[in-house]
Formats: C-alpha cells, sequence, structure tokens
C-alpha cells in the first residue's frame, strides 16, 4: 500500500474541527486573537532543546554549508596550483662572542652581552649595504625577477621621480641606479634573517623561483658578512699594530739608554755586581720601580687608546665596542633610521611624522656621540692620572737617587734597565699579536652550513593551504549556515504556519517533481505563473488529472474531503482562493482543486485575477470573452463560460480576453449577481483571487464566499506576509477554512514524516 495516505491520514487529523462545522460556523479569525505581537511572541517560545535547533539547522542548511566549503576549497586549491613556487634554502651562521677568536689581542674583560651582540649582527645582516655588495657581486640588478615593476602602470606617476644631481654628487656617498634600486627592494623582501632560539645560530634564506639562484645569494650573502667583518676587525688590528711599532721605538731608545748608563756606571764606580740580599730600602726600591712600570704601561695604552680617538676612530676602541650603553644606544639608532626611513619613504620630508622621527634620531645620535665623548673623556683623564702617576713616581726615585751612595746609584741603574726592557718586551709581544691576528683569518663568526640547492620548493605548502582551507570552509560554512538560518524569514514547515497562524495546514502540497526536473542534483522551482499562453503539454501541470496518483494530486484530494466534511449541509459552495503575495502557486492550486471538485460534482473556476489571467492558459485554453464582458453585460454568463475538454465536469469562467485591457471589477455592483448566478448553475464555484495583501479583490469578494483558503508557500511565503494575510482576513471577518502550505519538497529532513513510496 502506498504510503501518500499517511499524508491525508496527517493532515486530517489537523482538520477534525472543521469536519463537524457547517458552512455558516466556518472558522472566522479575529484580531484580538491573531494579534502581530501574540504571533511573533510564539516564535520564541523554547520548542526545542539546543541540540535539536542545531541539528535542525544543519539538516536545512547542509547544502549552503557545503557548497561554502567546497568553494573555499576549490579557490585554495586553485589559488595553491597558481601560486609561483619559491625556493628558500638555509645558511646557518654561528655568531661568538667578541675575543673568542683564536688569536685576539681583545683582553679585556668587559665584554658585549652575549644576546645583544648576537641581536647586533642579526641587523648587520639585514643591512642595506651587505645587500648592495650581493646584488652588484652577482649581478642581480640584471636579473628580471628582481627589476621587475611592482606597481599598476596608471599609478606609475605616483611614484617619486629620480632627481638627476651627478654634478653635486659627493665621492663618498653611495648612488644606486634605477635597476638597483628595484632589485635591493625585492631582495629585501626575499630575504629572512632568524636567529634559532636562544642561541647563537643565525640562519639567513633568500626565496626565489630558482632554486640555484636562492642557494647562490643565501650564500654570498652569508660569505660577504663574514668577510665584511673580518676586514674591519683587520683593519682595526692593523691600525693598533702601526701605532704601538712606533711606541716601540721609542722604548727601545730608552732601553738602549738605560743600559749604556749602567755600562758607564759600572765602569766608572768598579762595580760588577751587588749583593742579592734584600732590605727595606731596597724593597722600596722595588716598589717604587714596579709602579713606575705600571704608570707608564697605563699612559702607554691610554695614549694609545687616545691616538684612535683622535683619528675618529672611537667605534675601534675597547671601552666603545663592549659598553652596554654604547650597544643599547646603537640598536636604538639603527632602529630610529629605519623608522625615519620608512618615514620619509611613507609621509614625506615635510610630515610632522617624519619631522619626528628626525628628530628622535638626531636625539639617539647626539646621546649615542656625548656617551663616546664621555668614554674618550676618561680615558684622557685616566692617560693624565697615569702621567702624574709616572712623574711622581720618577720624582721620589730621583730623591732616592740622591741618598745612594754608588751600590744604591748602580742597582737603580740596573733596576731602570729591567724596567725598560721589560715594558720594551711587553710591548714587542703585544706587536707580534697584533702582527699573527692581522695575518690569521681567524674569527668568531663563521659559516655552520651552506645554503644547498632544494629539489622541492618551500612555499606554497600544499598540505598547510589545504588544513588552512578546511578550516576556513567548515568554520565559514557553519557561520554562514546559522546566518543565512536567522536571516531566512521565510516559512517551511507546517509547525511554523502553526506557530504564525494558530492552525496547522488543511494540506500540504508537494513540490512539482515530475515537471521540475532535477538541475545538478537540485530541484529546480517552477514557476506557477507562465509568462505567455502555455501550449497544450503544460497541460501536464493538471496533476489531478494527468497523474491522479501522484503525492500532489493526493494532497488536493486531502484539501477537497476537508472542504466537503466542512460544507456537507451546503447545496452549492464557494470557495475563495488567495495566498500573500504573487508565486505561491495559488492558481496551480486553484485550477487542481477545481479538478477535484469535478469529479464529485459541476465545478466552475472562477478567473478574478484580470491584471495576470492564468487558469485558462493553465488549462490549455484561450479564452475570446471573460468576466469583464459579464460584467459590462457585453456577453451572457453562459457565452462566457468555458468547458474543458479533458476535465469533464469543469467550466472555466477567465477575467478577459487574452488581448483585453485590464479593468476593474472588485468593485462592480453586478459582481455579487454573478456569483449567485454561479451558485444558481454548479454545486461548486473555486474563485482564483489576486494577492490579498496587494489588491482589494479578496477583501472585496470575501463578503460572497461561503469559505476562504489561505495558500503559503514553502520557501516563499514569509512571515511577516502570512501575518499580515491572516490580519487582513480577519478585519473583513472572511469565513476562514485553513491554510494550505504549498511548494513543500519533502526530501528535506523537516519532512522525514511525511515521507512518499514510489
Amino acid at each position: 500500500m502506498s504510503r501518500n495516505f499517511d499524508l491525508l491520514h496527517l493532515a486530517r487529523e489537523d482538520n477534525d474541527s472543521y469536519q463537524r462545522l457547517p458552512s455558516h460556523q466556518m472558522t472566522l479569525w479575529s484580531r484580538d486573537t491573531l494579534h502581530p505581537a501574540h504571533l511573533v511572541g510564539a516564535e520564541n517560545q523554547a520548542g526545542e532543546s539546543d541540540l535539536l535547533t542545531v541539528v535542525r539547522v544543519f539538516r536545512r542548511r547542509w547544502r549552503t554549508a557545503a557548497w561554502f566549503a567546497g568553494i573555499i576549497m576549490t579557490v585554495t586549491v586553485l589559488v595553491t596550483l597558481l601560486m609561483t613556487p619559491l625556493y628558500a634554502p638555509d645558511v646557518r651562521i654561528e655568531i661568538g662572542p667578541p675575543g673568542s677568536e683564536a688569536f685576539s689581542i681583545n683582553h679585556d674583560d668587559l665584554a658585549a652581552s652575549d644576546n645583544d651582540y648576537v641581536e647586533t649582527q642579526v641587523l648587520n645582516l639585514l643591512s642595506e649595504q651587505l645587500a648592495i655588495t650581493t646584488i652588484r657581486e652577482l649581478q642581480l640588478d640584471q636579473k628580471p625577477e628582481f627589476i621587475a615593476t611592482r606597481h599598476l602602470l596608471p599609478l606609475g606617476w605616483l611614484r617619486p621621480r629620480r632627481r638627476d644631481d651627478t654634478a653635486n654628487q659627493n665621492r663618498d656617498e653611495l648612488r644606486l641606479t634605477p635597476q638597483e634600486s628595484r632589485a635591493l627592494e625585492f631582495f629585501k623582501r626575499q630575504l629572512e634573517v632568524r636567529r634559532l632560539g636562544n642561541s647563537r645560530i643565525v640562519g639567513v634564506s633568500f626565496a626565489s623561483k630558482d632554486p640555484h639562484l636562492a642557494a647562490q645569494v643565501a650564500n654570498t650573502l652569508a660569505l660577504n658578512f663574514v668577510n665584511q667583518y673580518y676586514r674591519s676587525r683587520h683593519e682595526a688590528i692593523v691600525q693598533s699594530y702601526q701605532w704601538i711599532e712606533r711606541q716601540l721605538d721609542d722604548i727601545r731608545q730608552k732601553m738602549e739608554a738605560s743600559n749604556q748608563a749602567l755600562v758607564r756606571f759600572q765602569r766608572s764606580s768598579g762595580i760588577t755586581d751587588l749583593d742579592e740580599q734584600q732590605n727595606t730600602f731596597t724593597q722600596r726600591v722595588a716598589e717604587l720601580n714596579r709602579q713606575l712600570t705600571q704608570a707608564e704601561m697605563e699612559r702607554v695604552q691610554y695614549e694609545s687608546f687616545l691616538s684612535k680617538a683622535g683619528l675618529g676612530e672611537e667605534d675601534a676602541l675597547p671601552q666603545v665596542e663592549d659598553n652596554q650603553v654604547v650597544l643599547a644606544l646603537k640598536q636604538k639608532v639603527a632602529q630610529a633610521q629605519a623608522d625615519l626611513s620608512q618615514g620619509l619613504a611613507i609621509y614625506g620630508p615635510n610630515h610632522i611624522k617624519a619631522k619626528q622621527l628626525q628628530s628622535q634620531f638626531n636625539d639617539l645620535n647626539a646621546s649615542l656621540l656625548a656617551e663616546k665623548q664621555k668614554i674618550v673623556e676618561a680615558l684622557k683623564t685616566n692617560a693624565i692620572a697615569a702621567e702624574n702617576r709616572q712623574l711622581e713616581v720618577g720624582h721620589r726615585l730621583d730623591a732616592m737617587r740622591k741618598d745612594l751612595n754608588k751600590l744604591a746609584a748602580s742597582n737603580v741603574l740596573k733596576k731602570e734597565a729591567a724596567t725598560n726592557s721589560d715594558v720594551y718586551n711587553k710591548l714587542y709581544t703585544s706587536v707580534k699579536e697584533a702582527s699573527i691576528a692581522a695575518a690569521s683569518k681567524s674569527s668568531n663568526i663563521q659559516i655552520v652550513s651552506k645554503a644547498r640547492v632544494l629539489e622541492t620548493p618551500t612555499s606554497p605548502n600544499a598540505l598547510l593551504n589545504l588544513a588552512i582551507g578546511i578550516f576556513v570552509g567548515i568554520v565559514g560554512g557553519v557561520v554562514l549556515a546559522f546566518a543565512n538560518e536567522g536571516l531566512d524569514r521565510t516559512i517551511h514547515t507546517p509547525e511554523e504556519v502553526k506557530r504564525f497562524t494558530g492552525q496547522s495546514p488543511m494540506s500540504i502540497v508537494p513540490l512539482l517533481h515530475s515537471i521540475e526536473p532535477k538541475r545538478f542534483g537540485w530541484y529546480k522551482a517552477i514557476s506557477l505563473f507562465p509568462g505567455k499562453v502555455l501550449p497544450a503539454q503544460n497541460r501536464d501541470m493538471v496533476f489531478v488529472v494527468a497523474s491522479p496518483w501522484s503525492p500532489q494530486a493526493e494532497a488536493v484530494r486531502s484539501l477537497k474531503s476537508s472542504i466537503l466534511l466542512a460544507s456537507a449541509e451546503q447545496s452549492s459552495l464557494v470557495i475563495l482562493v488567495v495566498s500573500s503575495t504573487a508565486g505561491e502557486g495559488k492558481t496551480l492550486l486553484s485550477v487542481n482543486l477545481a479538478s477535484a471538485l469535478a469529479e464529485q460534482a459541476e465545478t466552475c473556476l472562477l478567473d478574478v485575477d484580470i491584471r495576470r489571467p492564468r487558469a485558462a492558459s493553465t488549462l490549455g485554453l484561450l479564452p475570446a470573452n471573460g468576466l469583464k464582458d459579464v460584467l459590462e453585460q457585453i456577453v451572457p454568463l453562459e457565452q462566457a463560460l468555458i468547458k474543458v475538454p479533458h476535465v469533464p465536469g469543469l467550466a472555466v469562467l477567465p477575467p478577459r480576453a487574452a488581448d483585453e485591457k485590464v479593468v476593474e471589477i472588485a468593485n462592480s455592483p453586478a459582481m455579487g449577481g454573478i456569483i449567485a448566478a454561479l451558485r444558481q448553475k454548479f454545486r461548486f464555484v473555486v474563485v482564483d483571487c489576486p494577492p490579498i495583501i496587494s489588491y482589494p479583490e479578496g477583501r472585496v469578494l470575501s463578503k460572497w464566499v461561503d469559505s476562504v483558503i489561505l495558500v503559503g508557500r514553502c520557501g516563499t511565503t514569509t512571515r511577516e506576509a502570512l501575518i499580515r494575510s491572516v490580519e487582513i482576513l480577519a478585519e473583513v471577518q472572511a469565513p476562514v477554512l485553513g491554510v494550505v502550505l504549498n511548494g513543500a519538497d519533502l526530501s528535506a529532513p523537516e519532512y522525514s514524516y511525511y515521507q512518499y513510496s514510489s
């Protein structure tokens, strides 16, 4: 047995209240019982749990979520496939603490913080000077990838023009060609320098379409960085070596002079040796000589530092290189210079933001110079103090020499010669260390591993992009599904009809799947108002006749049964079929309801929709006269009626001929007489009325009919339109028989309990 009768049974259960009511006791909707506030308040009643609500939304909107996720996934795959593969090999550089070289002349205990030192070298790796050196060495400004224009051609005039002032160019200024400038911009975008955790290892990578070029650029940049650091260190060592060598000549002369004086004194006094036993006097002399040696070494060292400062090489001083304040200020100056360059590029030199950045940079630079000057002044003070100590100790030694006898004088000369020899040996050792350090290529910065030519690109990361696409698609689909559910104001289920009207639908008419073919797996909704006169094959739209056992025909018969039960005691019955707005299927329902009633008795289908007459064309008829002609008494009523050939017992009264103009018929005085005449002639009269919200016919005709059927369509009729239609019918006290829910998709989750079998 077909389960089509299940639908009839469910629909009839909701219509038990109509079964025993005569026509004069038909349900009347009042403004008190159907107030919009009451209906809207019913919407907020919690009839189901949150979990069931979520399940219901997903079952209804899963196609929307699936489409969105599919689109996102498709876009992700296409973008991933269309992205240019980039290769970014990695170079590892180890940056050791300063003074960790194999040969180093820096034995100062005041070393810079290891963390700050590594961060400073990371900034040096990002310097433009190093990038320009690499670009020029590899001639990257000749590579199309580096000099390709990165801006839209119509906006090219917005770029700042290069001013040709070659005549005023300083020899020390660094100027770039336009190709080098574009290559530098591209180079900085593709270069990545990162410190690996808290270690002293720094990773350098460069992204390019060519894996060989990417590896070559990364290796060359790392090698240039190491060589640049080595050159700067080598130059500082050479300068120190040259100065110490000049000082060594002076000390050598003093040492030779003291030795000659000692020899002359020994010859004149005849003393060749001294007693090795020590006494208080000799201890004091030894201490003074030690102080003199220390003071003279400190003076020489501080004079060495001051000579560098005098040459403008304060940065080469160990006290400057290892000073924490100077290092911090250098980093701030570098950051301020980068911000200033960016600000000048964005705002221009006259913008207040650029001036603020310039002022900040000047203040930091002045602070840095002041800090360096403090260090130089401290060195000067120390040098003066060392020289004063040397003079003081010398004077004291001279005073003691006057009290010495010849033995003591010989001892003093011997000590002086030893002191000069000791100073000479120390300086000579420093010269040798400097020469060895200058000749060696030892450095605290070295390349741990070079970049290799990668076989596979590092970007795009297909798996990562796919994971992101899946996540965005799922989350976005869920959000879109709930957004659509929240914004959808149309009715879809019988429960919603009952919520907004207070009554369950009299009948549920399914979608016409038999004449609504699938398109890519989706049912295409059919237009219930054809734009022109339909050909004969569209008579299949009268499914009560064409497919009498279809779910649609069963639903109309259910409606017919409800009407017959409600009007069992009446000899004739006039039924008004109205809808809220156009496109809700009232004409198709009227045609099929009239065809079903024609099986019971003589039935007339009265089409009063004079603006868009569709009943006759749906039945395949082409009227020559109509209701307009009867109202104007041009033709009699019998002549205007058209018998439907393929539906016995059914006659149609169209509103007008197909080519006639639209006139008003709602308020015609003869309209009541025509309906009375049709009562006498037919057992059933089905009136197809225009939408009740926009047009007056439904309100006027409701006083001459026995029953009113309100048609709503799933996914088309809005809640507000349904509520407004109910209000209008309540205002005119129309004898409402009930509501018919049209266009229900029984394959939807909401109708899982309304399933039909074939």
